[in-house]
């Protein structure tokens, strides 16, 4: 997580979808951000990126206490320019 707040220190989530059921919760939406620090030792590159993103959380008595995220990290490295 470190690498992102470097990376992308306006980085935020946008939220699409939000479905829970029993004790999961399922957000899908969108990672967003500038590209102003050194990410994965790619140098800055001042682009705005925006990458799909999928996470899950387990929730007990309102409290998360297990989290699984996807991100479509290729998408990210596509648009700040790695390859």
């Amino acid at each position: 997580m470190t690498e992102f707040f470097v990376g992308f220190p306006d980085g935020h989530h946008a939220v699409d979808d939000c479905v829970s059921d029993a004790d999961k919760v399922v957000t899908r939406g969108r990672f967003q951000g500038t590209h102003t620090g050194v990410f994965h030792g790619v140098e800055p590159s001042g682009k705005c990126v925006s990458v799909g993103v999928i996470h899950i959380d387990r929730v007990e008595n309102g409290i998360v206490v297990e989290h699984f995220g996807q991100l479509d990290g290729l998408g990210l490295m596509h648009q700040i320019g790695a390859f």
